[in-house]
């Protein structure tokens, strides 16, 4: 977990400045700084952890709606952007940074980056003052809790953090949970007492 820290403190401006590189200019953004190889640049700006879930964020959005079954297509494409999984899960790398509350660093995450692809109900959960669980589909859960796996150095440790931030997005949610950590609810109930959630 120290080692986390260091990282994310020392690179949170790269990481903010890698966000809020331009829908149009994505993929000369990352040319610019490595030249051809744009990948490389993700490794550059030094927010390893994420760097992966990022890129494999932006690298995605374009095809994410289409029936895209080919395997030879470009990294980067001129409308490559980050989504509502990249703003997420950067809220999640925030939270195990500073323990705030992972729902108000979500909410302010969503205010500041907005339009970045958020279904309906989460838009609708970003205003509430009182947010109540917003019934999530979970198809962007994997990426945004991959700090966590990043984070820690125990199989404890990292299920601990998995399921507290799986109660946080799905409001206690029991069957949501369970779903979105593919365990069974008896399971997650063991493991909520094993953890004193």
């Amino acid at each position: 977990m120290a080692e986390f820290l260091q990282e994310w403190k020392k690179q949170k401006s790269a990481l903010s400045k890698a966000l809020e590189v331009s829908t149009n200019n994505a993929e000369s953004y990352y040319n610019e700084c490595v030249g051809d190889k744009a990948l490389e640049v993700l490794g550059t700006l030094d927010v390893k952890f994420l760097c992966g879930a990022i890129a494999g964020d932006m690298i995605g959005s374009v095809y994410e709606f289409a029936s895209f079954k080919k395997t030879d297509f470009p990294l980067f494409h001129s409308s490559s952007t980050f989504t509502d999984d990249t703003v997420m899960t950067v809220a999640n790398a925030e939270w195990l940074l500073t323990g705030n509350d992972l729902i108000e660093l979500m909410k302010g995450y969503g205010h500041r980056f907005p339009g970045r692809g958020y279904g309906g109900m989460f838009i609708k959960w970003l205003k509430e003052n009182e947010p109540e669980p917003y019934n999530s589909f979970g198809n962007g859960s994997a990426m945004r809790v991959s700090p966590i796996g990043w984070a820690f150095d125990t199989l404890e440790e990292t299920e601990e953090k998995a399921i507290r931030a799986a109660m946080a997005r799905y409001g206690g949610n029991l069957s949501m949970v369970a779903k979105s950590l593919n365990i069974s609810r008896p399971t997650l109930y063991a493991k909520l007492k094993k953890y004193n959630i």
